[in-house]
């Protein structure tokens, strides 16, 4: 008697546990299909004979799969397709196994109320797919009064929802649609052909009915995009979340429907690929693919994220931002692709191959590294590299182009490696170098003041430099280098300077005054102070710049050439100049300060030291300048192992005057009475010189300290001499005492 009540206690218990678990599948009555429950809490669900097509047509008042599972019978149906639709209005909750019994077949779950997988797997599938669309049919002819019968799912609201229990199984695919599709935990599709994708916005997919389960080659699902659906971030990839398959697919369709992936991608030798029509938000993702990586959007925004792939491609319709700590790389070609602006701060890009981009607005690298082992070619309306960046095409060629303005370097490294027959860029421009630059405003090679600053640096690494524009050259504190020859073509001026604004040059100070004569000295003569001074260029404002070929200098210009402080050298060549003038000048820098006093005795000191820099033209063949201004050397100096020929309206050879001191020291031969100050000005520059060869001047020379000098012929216009080369004292020193004149005590 006692134990009855124990054992409706007992029954109880399991009807009410049973009715939980049986209510999450349950069909609305439309369909031939039966749903039962397991033992251990499986929902056994005995599928709908199939239609045309194979199709298994299942219809639901509610979808869910508990975590101890549910099974699909397809024994008795045979269906290649078993279609599984919710009618009502409850959200469909996957947490458990979904396994297919029987014959293997394509699963479709469509539930417009949105899904939530966590922990949820398939098995025995051949494809997968979640969707909040219904399901409608469309009959095609293949043959003559012959039909398929395809299911379609039309989308325009709902969520598919994976949290960090995540999805798995063996599938040839997995579709997630939705208008929505949000991932927070881990999405697998195993197997070596398997392929994951996911489409957001509105859509319509037609499914293939005539697609057999194990057939991984033929396409099953054929989305579409749909007018109209909102805007905002359609699928978004938490960063628990990681895609896994051989083949990922993200796709976001409707104008200004866009994704965020701060998770991981996972993709095999059949890649990775991201498409959306609004904007892409790569947000600290982790993506690698053995396969190609392509990200396409209307604009493209990708931060502290790291990409690793086969080839990969980043194309933005409106603007392509790359920012702080990303790191892009390829093993083929990496191409960067934008509608407007192309930004990069902070970022490296590199690839073992080759590296291409085009921008239909300005490109713009700060800190950023642009790197490849092959070729690197691009174009863009303007280029601006910030301090620290660089371009560099390790042993291939690098092209640039400039569309519309100008190609500025700021402390940044543009390198090429080697000449490419017949390789253009994305405008064009044709390979001429180990680095070719075609600018349709101003190039600028500018280094900053200070002697940290990074130089700016254009290197033609084992080949020539070859850089074209319509407006003007300058470089300023920066180098144009090449391991062959240096080729300039410019339709304005070229300032080749150690520096940029470099002021005027300070004349010397000479100052001279009388002291007063102490009262006890009458007989003394009155002390006289000599004082020097002289201020240059700080040396932290200057850099040692220039343009150095390894073989020939070829400049054309339709503007001005001015040289202040900087060098243009040809080690193993010729120089050809061609320009409207030429000015050819050194600069000072460092400070002197002299100062003397003599009375009974002199006693002079001295601090500092003035040093002339830049201001030369060399050449190990021959020099000739075309000119239809003037040629004016100005501290400046031609120097040629071969000839020199310049042809000019007039030339000025002018030299530095520059203050140099010596100080005696005391001693002896001094009755130690003090050092003793000798300081002058000396002519620096103002020459032109062949080592082995003539020099011809066809034009009016003035000599204003300059000289002319050959191992052959010197032949010149009429000349005029303002000034020979020489010294000019400024303050002489004062000796007495008896040892002065004995050697090796005065001297």
């Amino acid at each position: 008697m006692r134990a009855l009540p124990a054992l409706s206690l007992a029954l109880a218990t399991a009807l009410c546990a049973a009715g939980p678990l049986a209510a999450q599948i349950v069909v609305d009555g439309t369909t031939d299909t039966v749903v039962t429950l397991g033992a251990g809490g499986e929902v056994n669900v005995r599928v709908a004979p199939p239609a045309a097509g194979g199709l298994s047509h299942n219809r639901y008042d509610s979808f869910s799969v508990p975590k101890a599972g549910a099974v699909l019978d397809n024994r008795t149906a045979a269906a290649r397709t078993i279609l599984n639709e919710v009618t009502g209005s409850a959200p469909s909750r996957i947490e458990g196994a979904l396994r297919v019994e029987g014959q293997l077949a394509h699963v479709v779950v469509a539930n417009p109320n949105g899904i939530t997988i966590d922990g949820g797997r398939f098995v025995n599938t051949g494809r997968v797919a979640l969707t909040t669309g219904p399901l409608t049919f469309e009959d095609r002819q293949i043959a003559p009064g012959i039909f398929q019968r395809n299911a379609v799912t039309t989308v325009r609201g709902g969520t598919i929802v994976i949290e960090g229990g995540g999805l798995s199984g063996q599938m040839d695919a997995l579709d997630l649609i939705a208008e929505k599709i949000r991932v927070g935990g881990p999405v697998e599709v195993a197997g070596d052909t398997g392929a994951l994708a996911l489409t957001g916005g509105w859509s319509v997919t037609e499914f293939n009915s005539a697609i057999l389960p194990g057939n991984t080659s033929a396409l099953w699902s054929s989305p579409s995009a749909l007018d109209g659906g909102p805007e905002g971030v359609m699928v978004e990839v938490l960063r628990p979340g990681v895609l896994g398959a051989n083949r990922i697919g993200i796709a976001v369709t409707g104008a200004g429907a866009g994704v965020r992936m701060a998770g991981g991608a996972q993709a095999g030798r059949d890649g990775f690929r991201l498409s959306a029509s609004g904007d892409v938000l790569l947000d600290g993702a982790r993506i690698a693919s053995t396969g190609d990586a392509v990200v396409t959007g209307r604009s493209v925004t990708v931060s502290a994220t790291d990409v690793q792939a086969a080839g990969l491609s980043v194309d933005a319709a409106e603007r392509l931002d790359i920012d702080t700590g990303v790191t892009l790389s390829a093993e083929a070609a990496l191409l960067l692709t934008s509608g407007g602006a192309l930004n990069l701060s902070q970022a490296t890009l590199r690839s073992d191959n080759a590296l291409l981009f085009d921008s239909a607005g300005p490109m713009t690298l700060s800190s950023s590294s642009l790197r490849a082992a092959g070729h690197l070619t691009g174009a863009a309306s303007a280029i601006t590299l910030q301090t620290g960046s660089e371009l560099v095409a390790e042993n291939g060629a690098l092209i640039a182009t400039t569309r519309a303005g100008n190609f500025t370097n700021l402390g940044s490294l543009v390198q090429g490696g080697q000449k490419a027959e017949g390789l253009a860029d994305a405008a064009g421009t044709l390979s001429d170098g180990a680095v070719t630059l075609n600018v349709a405003g101003d190039l600028r090679n500018v280094t900053a003041t200070g002697t940290d600053a990074p130089l700016a640096i254009l290197f033609g690494a084992a080949g020539d430099l070859s850089l074209t524009g319509a407006g003007n050259l300058a470089n300023l504190g920066g180098r144009l280098v090449a391991n062959g020859d240096v080729r300039l073509r410019f339709g304005g001026d070229l300032d080749n300077a150690a520096g940029a604004d470099l002021p005027a040059p300070q004349p010397v100070q000479m100052r001279k005054g009388k002291g007063k004569r102490s009262w006890w000295a009458f007989w003394m003569r009155r002390p006289t102070t000599y004082r020097l001074s002289f201020t240059g260029l700080p040396e932290s404002h200057v850099r040692a710049a220039g343009i150095t070929a390894q073989g020939a200098v070829d400049l054309r210009l339709a503007g001005d050439l001015r040289v202040q402080g900087a060098d243009i050298n040809a080690n193993g060549g010729d120089i050809a100049i061609s320009a409207a003038s030429v000015t050819v000048a050194s600069v000072a820098t460092g400070a002197l300060d002299a100062r003397q006093t003599c009375g009974f005795t002199c006693r002079g000191k001295a601090s500092g030291q003035v040093q002339s820099l830049g201001g030369q033209i060399n050449a190990a063949g021959a020099i000739d300048i075309a000119t239809t201004g003037a040629l004016i050397l100005r501290g400046g100096s031609l120097y040629a192992l071969s000839t020199v020929a310049a042809t000019a309206d007039r030339v000025l050879l002018a030299a530095r005057q520059l203050p140099m001191a010596v100080r005696r020291p005391d001693g002896i031969h001094a009755l130690w009475s003090g050092g003793t100050i000798w300081a002058y000005l000396r002519d620096l520059g103002g020459t032109v010189t062949s080592g082995a060869g003539d020099v011809t001047l066809a034009a009016p020379v003035t000599l204003e300290g300059g000289a002319v000098a050959a191992s052959g012929s010197v032949t010149t216009g009429p000349q005029e001499v303002l000034r020979r080369p020489g010294i000019q004292t400024l303050i002489a020193g004062r000796e007495i005492g008896l040892f002065r004149d004995l050697p090796g005590v005065g001297q």
